[in-house]
């Protein structure tokens, strides 16, 4: 079965062509990489695969869903749910800085990949969290899973550098705990997760 599938992808910057009618299928658990000089459109599939821009014409469809061209019960669902949490938590909260500390306190990854030592919250509690939500009235949960950092709030073998918090000081899988308890409670499970990556130098300049 084809995990990823784009069809005849095209899209446009004002009236250049980024894209002319690509179509690539990527099967489950295959290694695939987009090789090219720049500007040939690498960082602009990877863009629209990871949601940050919409194609202007084509399908892309995941597990074979459409996930672009939605149709209208589907958008219905997500507006029906109107009021939920979103949750900005990861390796940043040891500093207090907010998410963007690395990126706007200019912490070199080596310093910053420090925090692992100190990354350990013993008082972490995805079921308080889902319980709070429901007690609110909210419908859905969304929780950072990976920001900008780089850093995975859950095992992840494939993150680079081993950056994630299995390998940090807590050894544990927070999103794994987080979706379990949203599920226990009735809540719809969202994660964020950033393709982008302050650690490498294709974030600051994708061409």
């Amino acid at each position: 079965m084809k995990n990823i599938e784009l069809k005849k992808r095209n899209h446009y910057f004002g009236k250049e062509k980024g894209l002319h009618y690509i179509s690539l299928s990527i099967k489950e658990g295959e290694f695939f990489t987009l090789l090219g000089p720049s500007g040939c459109g690498k960082t602009t599939i990877l863009r629209i695969l990871g949601g940050f821009i919409r194609p202007s014409s084509g399908a892309i469809y995941v597990s074979n869903q459409d996930i672009i061209n939605l149709p209208p019960e589907k958008m219905q669902d997500w507006q029906d749910l109107k009021f939920g949490m979103f949750i900005h938590w990861g390796l940043y909260s040891v500093l207090g800085h907010g998410e963007w500390a690395m990126h706007n306190e200019s912490i070199p990854y080596e310093e910053y990949r420090k925090l692992m030592d100190k990354f350990d919250p013993q008082g972490f509690s995805g079921e308080e969290w889902a319980q709070l939500a429901s007690d609110a009235g909210m419908n859905y949960m969304v929780m950072v899973a990976r920001h900008h950092d780089g850093f995975a709030l859950w095992d992840s073998p494939s993150s680079f550098d081993g950056y994630d918090s299995m390998r940090a000081k807590s050894n544990y899988d927070f999103v794994k705990e987080y979706t379990d308890a949203c599920r226990a409670k009735g809540l719809k499970v969202g994660l964020f997760y950033s393709l982008m990556d302050w650690r490498f130098p294709g974030y600051f300049d994708p061409t």
